[in-house]
């Protein structure tokens, strides 16, 4: 039987050795081949390619219009809200059109710039979702959009002015185009949220979709009805009023939906 010395010492090389022998390079290869193992085991499922990661630009495109919109609310917080009461209450636009920048103003600049380019993204992005083919080039059918899009407001500000000059009703056709303005910038917001829903949410495409036209829908009634609103300030008939509206808005969405079902 040994004594305390020598079991001390007979155990003592045994115990320096292995520690001698598994050192920090051995036990990172250990953790390495047991982490590959381990994973080799786990059951692997095939993703979804999503668009936007296929497509960097349309991230880069969506952060840069996100930046926009954050802009906006940090510096001119008191003028979205004025915009926002306005959307209820449709007499403010007088006091913003009396005393601010209607056009050039630079929430008016930005807010347009954002529905410019997340309306014709969203509807291009939604258009692929329906036919579900890879292969459309959702930028250059976002550019065609956008294209029709500007040439279609673009024209109707050419006869905004001409009728307001012609039938001498220029205070109306402005009060009439800031209101016209004002559903456009809420709705290229709406847009924006919709299309980070489309790209990176489990939500289903064809609700979302739904939501952007009913949207549409609700801005042009309520669009028509302060039509009718600001037209009767000055008397002008009933008859007239709608038959203005329907030349200049409800004619040319009628086109344009018989047009988007031929396509279809």
């Amino acid at each position: 039987m040994p004594t305390g010395l020598e079991y001390t010492t007979a155990v003592k090389p045994l115990i320096v050795e292995h520690k001698t022998n598994y050192n920090y390079d051995v036990w990172i290869n250990d953790v390495v081949s047991s982490s590959l193992n381990y994973a080799k085991n786990e059951p692997y499922f095939e993703g979804i390619e999503n668009n936007a990661t296929h497509f960097p630009l349309i991230t880069i495109i969506l952060i840069i219009l996100v930046a926009l919109v954050s802009f906006l609310y940090s510096f001119y917080r008191r003028r979205l809200a004025l915009l926002f009461k306005t959307f209820f209450n449709w007499k403010v636009a007088k006091q913003i059109i009396r005393y601010e920048r209607v056009y050039s103003h630079p929430v008016n600049v930005l807010l347009f710039i954002v529905f410019l380019v997340s309306t014709p993204l969203f509807y291009s992005l939604s258009y692929q979702a329906i036919e579900e083919s890879p292969e459309i080039k959702i930028i250059n059918l976002a550019l065609v959009i956008a294209f029709f899009t500007i040439s279609y407001l673009l024209f109707k500000f050419l006869l905004y002015k001409l009728s307001a000059w012609l039938f001498e009703i220029n205070n109306l056709i402005e009060e009439y185009i800031f209101q016209t303005n004002l559903f456009t910038k809420f709705f290229g917001v709406i847009n924006l949220m919709l299309i980070i829903l489309l790209l990176f949410s489990p939500v289903n495409k064809l609700l979302i979709i739904g939501i952007s036209l009913s949207a549409l829908f609700i801005f042009l009634v309520i669009q028509l009805i302060r039509g009718v609103l600001i037209g009767s300030q000055k008397v002008i008939p009933l008859q007239l009023i709608i038959l203005y509206l329907c030349t200049f808005e409800i004619l040319p969405w009628l086109i344009i939906g018989k047009w988007v079902k031929n396509l279809l």
